[in-house]
């Protein structure tokens, strides 16, 4: 069964995405550039800025589904390292279905995809500025649904407003490890945005 594509609402999401875990059938979700909604278009702002934003997923022939998530709007900065780099430029982002789960999106050096050649699970380790950690292992491209104590602990801390730091894992047969790091820094409007779905 095919996953419907998703389609962003801001221009600000023009590079290829790459889905690690955390989402249905990942090999099926594609993300793609809309024009900005018609509010935001005529310069109106909500009263509140917010660095999150609610679209619509869209089917195979292009029209929209009644199926909503929400995205931060701007990519988070991090880092990943593997045999051949160190420290490269990492951007990530999380997508959110209400009552489902989370989805991680990455790119490597901030626009590459990351392969999954060889890479059969991720060790993830979360960790808040306050010191609050969870950690666990994820299968490569599988749902990571919110009764999953890793996947709810983010949700949680996220709705918090929080500023959540991953680092991810994984050991490849031929090609060594890689590591990512990333942090969603300060940020404002989760907890609005997801009641909107």
């Amino acid at each position: 069964m095919n996953l419907p594509k998703l389609i962003a609402l801001s221009a600000s999401f023009l590079a290829p995405m790459i889905l690690i875990a955390l989402g249905s059938s990942c090999s099926d979700i594609q993300w793609s550039p809309e024009k900005q909604s018609t509010k935001q278009a005529s310069g109106q702002a909500d009263s509140v800025q917010s660095d999150w934003e609610v679209s619509h997923y869209f089917d195979d022939y292009g029209d929209k589904t009644d199926r909503k998530f929400l995205a931060n709007k701007v990519l988070f900065k991090g880092r990943f390292s593997n045999s051949a780099t160190d420290g490269s430029k990492l951007t990530a982002r999380i997508v959110v279905e209400k009552d489902k789960g989370l989805i991680l999106l990455f790119y490597e050096y901030g626009w590459s995809d990351m392969s999954h050649i060889d890479v059969t699970e991720y060790s993830v380790y979360v960790n808040t500025s306050d010191n609050q950690e969870i950690s666990g292992k994820i299968p490569c491209l599988s749902l990571c649904l919110f009764s999953d104590e890793l996947t709810q602990s983010i949700h949680n801390w996220l709705m918090a407003g929080k500023n959540v730091k991953f680092y991810l894992e994984h050991e490849r047969k031929i090609l060594g490890s890689t590591t990512y790091r990333f942090s969603t820094g300060e940020h404002q409007g989760y907890a609005g945005a997801y009641a909107k779905l």
